[in-house]
């Protein structure tokens, strides 16, 4: 169970603990603009190339190859975190007969 939220009572303890809440929210902000570099390069370590695209689904008057096609070329030269999943999907729904389209990234098994 939570604790329930202090009360301050006195004007100038609540303006301190107000200033206390503004500086925490400052550091917050300047650690969050700060990961914003750090993320970059990380995404440069993690970011390793696709290696396998599973194609399923329920193919009525859509060859899968014609889905196979249209997604490699969409992550060709992509990272499995840098890969545009919006695009894919656009470029997916494209094709003639489409009605639905799920794209999702799997993380690989350990």
């Amino acid at each position: 169970m939570l604790p329930a939220p202090r009360t301050v009572a006195n004007p100038r303890k609540r303006a301190q603990a107000a200033a206390d809440q503004l500086a925490l929210l400052g550091l917050w902000v300047g650690a969050l603009a700060g990961s914003r570099r750090r993320c970059a390069w990380c995404r440069g370590q993690f970011d390793q190339p696709i290696e396998t695209v599973a194609v399923a689904g329920r193919f009525q008057r859509v060859a899968p190859v014609d889905v196979e096609r249209v997604v490699k070329e969409k992550v060709h030269g992509a990272g499995l975190l840098s890969v545009d999943l919006a695009a894919v999907r656009r470029a997916i729904h494209t094709l003639p007969w489409v009605d639905a389209v799920s794209v999702q990234r799997a993380c690989p098994a350990a």
